[in-house]
């Protein structure tokens, strides 16, 4: 059993700090409550945001599949311009065609972006043409060793990500890869902790690319990540069979030229579903740019439901073992504190600055996304079914735990008598109720605190919202829980 003796004082603050977390998330949450009846609907909660936390998780998860819905269906190409002083070319989405100069119109003719340099007009960029790309799912490795790590190094986050940078500067790779995004996952294993990487490519397509490239990547990674600490002296048969067997480019000849102390396992797989049979059956990319009336064997769903899955281990809880599902307590309290404030998460190539894709974004733009996702904008009754306007209805904040629900009458949530509901009278709408409520959770939070506003620079979107619905919540004292003391 874990004491506060056995623990440094990083990881006690650590711990502290968690359970705060945990012990306070969604516990400040929205409801409608619809005056002829009493019927209460949930909207939202105020969230922790924490990676440990499985609400916060299930959540961000939606919010990352929505946009990549969004934004795969909208880009079903990439744009490949070249500047004409270097020659380079550079693959860009659609929604940074103006920044270079360019509209959507220019996708059908060759066109150059005119940019302004000492008051000239000089041609900066070319318009090359718009390609289709397939999508790949790609996992990375290091040599590893419980008593070294990699490198001597146990915590080595750092010099996986710089060797990942390194092997996106390769132009064999440039020549296959537009872009993509990766997220790092830790594993506690036999040999130590197995830091690695995930990824989601956006792959040229060209006959055989997924073995051309995973020629290019396992040739370049092994280089990258030689171990002098590794004991092994040279290949076994069993690995050079697995190397040739993986890719069917790489013959025995080009194995035996690999590093034994560099990786030899790289994983590059087509984003794929399962069929009836439980088989693997490779997703279709261009079924996302059909008419969703056209889509009739549901092909775009599949190819989605496989992105979707591909990206889903970067919001999956830290140091969650899925086979006893729990968290494996001596891995969090190993790496968590070491990775407080490493960003495990990043775009590159076309993606980079794709603010669409952002997981995180500023509070009230979350809300906003979040609420027009649900599609709120119609109030319907639970138990007449009709539509309701504002007057019909009150918005409260109250903690779940003291609401229970009714099993025989479809989950009918119903507050206890020991509920202490706060009226939210001056929220003219759902999406200012939302962010009222989430600006109350950090002052209730930070109840006290002197730094508030240093720490939430972001809270005047509350007034900010408040000038846009209704000019006339600026005159009335700003929102607070003073009144509101019982524990949330």
């Amino acid at each position: 059993m874990l004491t506060s003796d056995a623990l440094d004082q990083n990881r006690r603050e650590y711990l502290f700090k968690l359970h705060k977390n945990l012990n306070s998330c969604a516990s400040i949450s929205l409801y409608r409550e619809h005056k002829n009846n009493g019927a209460i609907d949930y909207i939202g909660s105020h969230t922790c945001d924490h990676k440990l936390c499985f609400v916060c998780n299930s959540i961000r998860q939606k919010r990352v599949r929505r946009k990549y819905m969004l934004f795969f269906e909208q880009n079903r190409t990439v744009n490949l311009i070249q500047n004409n002083k270097s020659g380079s070319i550079r693959a860009i989405t659609d929604s940074k065609l103006l920044k270079y100069g360019f509209t959507s119109s220019d996708k059908n003719k060759h066109n150059t972006s005119k940019m302004k340099t000492d008051g000239k007009m000089v041609n900066d960029y070319s318009f090359l043409s718009s390609e289709g790309y397939d999508l790949m799912h790609l996992t990375l490795t290091l040599p590893h060793y419980k008593d070294s790590g990699f490198r001597g190094e146990k915590y080595y986050y750092d010099e996986l990500i710089r060797m990942f940078n390194f092997l996106r500067k390769n132009k064999q790779w440039n020549h296959f890869v537009y872009g993509g995004e990766y997220g790092i996952e830790t594993t506690n294993t036999d040999s130590g902790l197995n830091i690695h990487i995930h990824a989601l490519l956006l792959v040229k397509k060209e006959f055989q690319n997924r073995n051309k490239l995973h020629k290019i990547i396992l040739k370049a990674w092994n280089k990258l990540t030689i171990n002098p600490y590794s004991t092994r002296e040279e290949l076994s048969e069993h690995t050079l069979k697995k190397i040739c067997k993986s890719n069917q480019l790489i013959d025995l000849e080009y194995a035996l030229k690999l590093h034994p102390k560099g990786a030899t396992i790289v994983t590059l797989e087509n984003i794929y579903n399962y069929n009836e049979n439980g088989d693997k059956e490779r997703a279709n990319p261009d079924a996302l740019g059909q008419d969703p009336d056209s889509d009739r064997r549901g092909e775009k769903q599949k190819i989605l439901k496989a992105v979707t899955e591909a990206i889903s281990y970067h919001f999956e809880p830290q140091c969650f073992d899925k086979d006893s599902g729990e968290i494996d307590v001596d891995l969090m309290l190993d790496i968590m504190p070491v990775l407080e404030g490493k960003p495990l998460y990043r775009k590159f190539g076309c993606l980079h600055g794709e603010k669409s894709l952002n997981i995180k974004v500023p509070k009230e733009e979350q809300v906003e996304e979040d609420f027009a996702e649900s599609g709120a904008n119609t109030v319907i009754n639970p138990i007449t079914f009709s539509q309701a306007t504002r007057d019909d209805y009150e918005f409260f904040i109250c903690n779940p735990s003291h609401l229970y629900h009714i099993k025989e009458e479809n989950l009918k949530p119903v507050t206890s008598r020991s509920a202490v509901k706060y009226y939210l009278d001056d929220a003219p709408d759902t999406l200012v109720a939302l962010n009222l409520m989430s600006f109350l959770a950090l002052q209730r939070m930070y109840k006290g605190s002197t730094d508030f506003k240093k720490r939430f620079p972001d809270v005047d979107f509350v007034t900010a919202l408040c000038a846009k619905y209704d000019p006339s919540l600026l005159d009335k004292p700003e929102p607070t829980f003073k009144d509101f003391t019982y524990d949330l």
